[in-house]
């Protein structure tokens, strides 16, 4: 039996220790008192405040305070009191709970009703100047509430209470109005209270409590008090994560952790650096309402009151609030505007790549394309087609709010022909030649060019595909060459030659006035001296048939050579066509030419020169 008792005991000890472990890790603010109004709780003094160092708090035994009406007016009263200080509590079903008094040189009212308001609602806490209500409300922040310890080395609760209850008058009498300085006021001495510390532990537990509310009242240097002066920040838009996000420098040092009232936009801090992030657009600047986050051990302040007695408070809280409002770069506009040689825009495709976007859009029908877009820089690229020449990508930097635009033009692809022109005479200057055809766009192609002294025909900036090139006013003289295809093509020199041959035919001259002289004499083309022995007479009587080339007509040229050597044209008549047809069947036409040879000339021999031109 006894061995079952102490194993049934030992467990039931580790269930007890198991429980206060368990109650020990629940937060101390689960347990706080009341943040409610209108609760009701009994009042009543407590013990006296015991310093760390065994002694008791005493109040000096000459003390005036000023006493607040209920309109708001203040007068002045002395009274003496050197008692030890006591604790103050209100007791509800739950306990007791220490409070403290906000209302020096006005009794207690133990065992009176007392009933909770918040300090919005509490007129006599509204009646408190300003910087009294801010002031009692950090010092709550920072002082003394149930359940925590002494921040501050080699002091105790007590002390840290009987700190946070003389700074607490010292704001209610103003004397303070701030947390570096106290001043004598309304015939109160500035040190009436620190006196009673002075010296004393409690003394390290004042001055600090000041400093953290000197700290608490200092906010970030990018927000304001007053939220008429809020200034507005814009989150820039992070390409990586696709929020939004911008990261303010508190150049306050304040290194306080913030709080803010809204559920789309998160606060973090590194060091003296708050980063405020967005997953959504702001397209209207938001006001935020920021305050320090602090931990405080204790429920929401409120006041209770009883009338005609003592006013107290309980709980704390934060009365600091700043601003900043916040918004978001807005998305500007990107405008693509296509233009053509040939007029065709639509459809046209471009990529546009920068800020984390690389997509391929298509232009309308007018040309153009319209994309909303994060501010930054981009590259717009066309994604010509075959026929055009490309086109340089361009950088557009896009600003929230505004448009930019960026223009590209599309040319048509384009090249060039050299034609060579030869000739079998070396005649190669002022020869046109033309081209002619439909282009690989569509667009007709109507061109001429004219050979230099080189006999070089220059066609440029013809665009490209096949056409067809001929020579259209070659002389007479030579054989026309056919017309040929040239090809033409992007940023190349296609060359074509040309090549004209002089034309080839067979003549006869036949005279009349003499048997012997009845012959055929042939000449080619070139001109030819056909030297005839003549008897002197009035005249000769000529006739010259073309075999070959029936189109051309034939002039002959006849000169005398005197024994003097002197050269003098005879005559020079027709020609005119005559029916006579020569021995050579294959004449197509004749001409014939009367040749008058002065009388008494003793000459013996006659050049010819035989040659032939254009009718």
């Amino acid at each position: 039996m006894k061995d079952k008792f102490l194993t049934h005991g030992r467990r039931l000890m580790l269930f007890i220790l198991c429980l206060f472990t368990l109650l020990a890790i629940i937060p101390t603010t689960a347990l706080a008192w009341t943040s409610t109004e209108g609760e009701k709780c009994k009042s009543y003094y407590g013990d006296e405040f015991v310093a760390s160092d065994g002694d008791y708090y005493y109040s000096s035994p000459d003390l005036r305070v000023l006493i607040y009406r209920d309109n708001g007016t203040t007068y002045t009263k002395a009274y003496g009191s050197n008692d030890a200080k006591r604790k103050y509590f209100m007791r509800d079903d739950d306990g007791d709970h220490q409070v403290y008094c906000l209302e020096a040189g006005i009794n207690v009212g133990t065992g009176f009703t007392y009933v909770s308001e918040n300090g919005n609602n509490s007129e006599y806490f509204q009646n408190l100047p300003v910087e009294a209500q801010y002031g009692i409300m950090m010092t709550l922040l920072y002082g003394w509430h149930e359940g925590i310890e002494s921040p501050v080395e080699g002091t105790n609760v007590d002390d840290y209470a009987v700190a946070t209850q003389l700074i607490i008058w010292e704001y209610q009498q103003q004397i303070r109005v701030n947390s570096t300085e106290r001043f004598t006021n309304n015939g109160i001495d500035g040190d009436i209270y620190y006196n009673m510390i002075k010296g004393r532990p409690a003394e390290k537990c004042y001055h600090w409590i000041l400093d953290q509310v000197s700290k608490h009242y200092t906010i970030p240097s990018f927000t304001e008090r007053s939220k008429n002066q809020a200034k507005t920040h814009t989150l820039q838009y992070d390409t990586d994560s696709g929020n939004y996000a911008l990261t303010l420098v508190d150049e306050n040092n304040t290194f306080a952790d913030i709080k803010i009232d809204s559920e789309n936009i998160s606060l973090t801090r590194n060091g003296n650096e708050y980063t405020f992030t967005s997953e959504k657009m702001i397209t209207e600047p938001v006001q935020i309402t920021s305050q320090k986050d602090i931990t405080v051990d204790c429920g929401k302040m409120l006041i209770w009151g009883h009338v005609e007695y003592q006013t107290m408070v309980s709980g704390a809280s934060d009365p600091v609030y700043f601003y900043l409002n916040l918004d978001t770069q807005q998305e500007g506009t990107c405008r693509i505007v296509k233009t053509s040689e040939d007029g065709k825009v639509d459809g046209v495709k471009f990529t546009i790549s920068g800020n984390g976007i690389n997509k391929t859009v298509t232009t309308d029908k007018d040309g153009t394309i319209s994309l909303d877009l994060m501010p930054g820089e981009y590259t717009v690229t066309e994604l010509a087609g075959e026929l055009y020449e490309p086109t340089n990508p361009q950088t557009v930097t896009v600003q929230s709010g505004q448009t930019a635009e960026v223009k590209f033009h599309n040319s048509l692809k384009r090249g060039s022909l050299k034609v060579i022109k030869t000739s079998e005479d070396n005649f190669t200057e002022g020869i046109k030649f033309h081209l002619y055809g439909t282009s690989d766009s569509g667009m007709k192609v109507d061109e001429y060019a004219v050979t230099d002294s080189n006999g070089v025909a220059l066609f440029e900036n013809i665009l490209t595909g096949s056409f067809s090139l001929e020579e259209v006013n070659a002389p007479d003289k030579y054989v026309i060459p056919e017309s040929q295809t040239a090809v033409i093509e992007w940023n190349k020199v296609t060359e074509k030659s040309f090549h004209n041959a002089l034309k080839k035919w067979r003549a006869e001259v036949y005279k009349h006035d003499s048997e012997e002289w009845n012959q055929l004499m042939p000449l080619s083309i070139e001109p030819v001296k056909l030297m005839l022995q003549v008897k002197p007479h009035s005249a000769a009587l000529f006739t010259a048939c073309m075999t070959e080339k029936p189109s051309l007509t034939p002039t002959l040229r006849i000169m005398t050579d005197t024994l003097s050597r002197t050269i003098i044209p005879v005559a020079m008549i027709g020609p005119s066509v005559r029916s006579h047809r020569p021995k050579d069947t294959r004449s197509t036409r004749q001409f014939t030419t009367l040749i008058a040879i002065p009388r008494g000339t003793s000459l013996s021999i006659t050049p010819y020169i035989w040659m032939f031109s254009r009718p």
